[in-house]
């Protein structure tokens, strides 16, 4: 399945936010009674309490993000290796340097220059999945000790929220390389396999 087919068939390509948002299984506390809000506690006991685990348990990720994350990663994962096998083989088509006539071997350069650009821009995308996970997890932790704060528990859905839109930004991105670089070699395919052109002969 194409980067293309897989945001179409995931609904990717529609606007719209991600529904229903992944449930927290955090409990809220009750407020506390005002002769508790007056108990002071010692440095020790606060200690003890932050060692202790949180009451809500096991906290389950999103597993709608987590179910087109497993089948956009291999796409990215293809697309960086379409990169470096591209990239192998017009080096190898480099002729060796000489002078005069290297205008297919300055396209080349400019291929290769674009097909390194891409390959960097793939792997941000894997740096960002990885950012997401570490940033939801530190949402949810601070949601499960502060159980109280509602605004953890936001901003726990804003992060899916966001990794959702941008899962679809991925595709769409991936989907325009394919079409970038198939089209730049295409257009170029003389000068990429035979950049110094045929060769002439030898007047004497």
């Amino acid at each position: 399945m194409s980067a293309g087919q897989l945001a179409q068939g995931g609904g990717l390509l529609c606007v719209r936010p991600l529904h229903p948002p992944c449930p927290l299984d955090i409990p809220i506390p009750d407020p506390p009674a005002p002769e508790e809000e007056e108990m002071e506690i010692d440095s020790k006991e606060e200690e003890e309490k932050k060692k202790k685990a949180p009451a809500c348990g096991y906290i389950r990720v999103n597993e709608q993000i987590v179910g087109l994350l497993d089948r956009v990663k291999p796409e990215i994962r293809t697309l960086k290796e379409t990169c470096i096998v591209v990239s192998c083989w017009i080096q190898l088509l480099i002729p060796k340097i000489e002078d005069g006539n290297d205008f297919g071997v300055s396209i080349q350069e400019k291929i290769l220059e674009r097909i390194t650009a891409v390959k960097t821009k793939v792997e941000g995308f894997q740096t960002n999945i990885n950012k997401y996970f570490t940033e939801r997890g530190d949402a949810v932790g601070k949601a499960s000790k502060e159980r109280h704060v509602m605004d953890y528990r936001s901003l726990v859905h804003e992060r899916d929220e966001a990794v959702y839109s941008e899962i679809r930004v991925i595709l769409l991105d991936i989907r325009g390389f394919y079409a970038e670089l198939y089209d730049i070699i295409f257009k170029n395919q003389d000068k990429v396999t035979n950049p110094k052109g045929e060769e002439k002969p030898s007047m004497y």
